[in-house]
């Protein structure tokens, strides 16, 4: 198992940042981890999967998403407590972690983010012979 944990990159604003109106959160994220890969579960309700932006530079692995308030056409609001609102983390990655295989999916409003360990970092079992 990984002796150093993925963290989170500094230099990040804190959750509840405004920026023109709209509001960035930090989403909750659990973090496991197997002799293969790291896995993160990142909470990102309301952003559809295919709008969710992961990206790994210099290290750092970072989740975007943006869930905008729903409008029908021809309708107008009355009263609206849903806001836009962006979500954002970044991690700096341990150097285990083999930043150029990571695969995400999006379930019902969760990410599934895999970091594949590097093969070199994987327990290897030795053969011992008899001399």
């Amino acid at each position: 198992m990984s002796t150093k944990p993925l963290i989170q990159h500094p230099g990040r604003e804190p959750a509840g940042t405004e920026h023109a109106r709209v509001r960035t959160r930090s989403p909750a994220v659990s973090i496991t981890e197997n002799d293969d890969s790291i896995i993160l579960a990142v909470d990102l309700p309301g952003v559809p999967g295919n709008q969710a932006e992961v990206t790994v530079e210099n290290g750092v692995l970072s989740i975007r998403g943006r869930v905008a308030p729903a409008s029908k056409p021809g309708a107008t609001a009355v009263h609206r407590e849903y806001e836009a609102l962006d979500f954002e983390r970044a991690f700096t990655l341990p150097e285990e972690a083999d930043g150029s295989r990571v695969s995400a999916t999006s379930r019902h409003g969760v990410l599934r983010v895999v970091l594949p360990k590097r093969a070199e970092a994987a327990p290897r079992r030795i053969a011992v012979t008899a001399g």
